[in-house]
């Protein structure tokens, strides 16, 4: 690809998080491993307060008088996806969810399933 001195200079940035927590410890035999145990412990924190931050956001696009804060500032992970939720980027946000159709896992499935319902009833603009 030829650029031209008229031609915009584009930029991308992509990234993939897992962000697994520690709801399966017990079964798999994490739990004995205490620094595999904080970690997860450390995740599901985080996940908590990217759920406020979500439910922030929903919160204000369907109140029109009210505006509140949203907490994006609470942890490392809200604070890195700031930009992705609010700044130009937003409009070209994703999130993908995935579940494990298993019985076993129906507790866990039906909370990841929670936060991609809060996720998708959120509209971000480049505006917000």
């Amino acid at each position: 690809v030829t650029l031209t001195k008229y031609a915009k200079k584009r930029s991308v940035t992509f990234w993939i998080v897992d962000l697994a927590g520690s709801e399966r410890s017990k079964r798999t035999g994490a739990y004995s491993r205490s620094t595999r145990q904080k970690e997860a412990a450390l995740i599901n924190s985080s996940l908590m307060k990217l759920m406020r931050c979500l439910q922030t956001l929903r919160y204000n696009q369907t109140t029109s008088h009210s505006s509140v804060v949203i907490p994006f500032r609470e942890s490392k992970l809200t604070h890195l996806f700031m930009d992705h939720l609010t700044g130009a980027a937003a409009s070209r946000t994703s999130m993908v969810v995935n579940i494990n159709p298993s019985v076993a896992d129906f507790d866990e499935t039906q909370h990841v399933l929670s936060y991609a319902t809060v996720a998708k009833s959120i509209q971000i603009t480049e505006s917000d």
